[in-house]
């Protein structure tokens, strides 16, 4: 869907505007699909993320790095999805976990804390989500 998307992007331009400004943009969906591509399926992705009981979060990519973040306020929880907007000084990650990231357990306990919006209740052990 990445490639499709921008494979997409890349050829309306040449359809619609005059060569210079076509290869103006396609510099820039190139630039974007670079980004995508090392965010989501590149070595910058996350592979875990683990919500310790002092309300840090540990995201783990897929090089192996480790980085401590924070949750930021805007975010969403329902019965089937969760969406974390993650952030540290340097940079902001969203994290889109499922209904079938994590086992029913887990992912009812995850829904419950977000929604508490406090560390206090947190369980004693931290609470590890793999991201499919």
């Amino acid at each position: 869907m990445l490639l499709l998307v921008h494979a997409g992007a890349a050829l309306w331009p040449f359809l619609v505007l005059p060569p210079l400004a076509a290869v103006a943009l396609l510099c820039m969906v190139f630039a974007s699909l670079h980004h995508a591509w090392s965010r989501h399926l590149g070595s910058r992705r996350i592979t875990q993320a683990v919500w310790g009981a002092d309300g840090e979060w540990a995201l783990e990519t897929a090089d192996g790095a480790t980085r401590s973040m924070r949750l930021a306020p805007l975010g969403y929880v329902s019965a089937y999805a969760v969406v974390l907007r993650l952030h540290n000084d340097r940079s902001t990650h969203t994290l889109v976990l499922l209904a079938d990231s994590l086992d029913a357990e887990s992912f009812r306990r995850l829904r419950v804390r977000l929604r508490l919006g406090s560390t206090e209740d947190a369980p004693a052990q931290d609470t590890p989500a793999k991201p499919v």
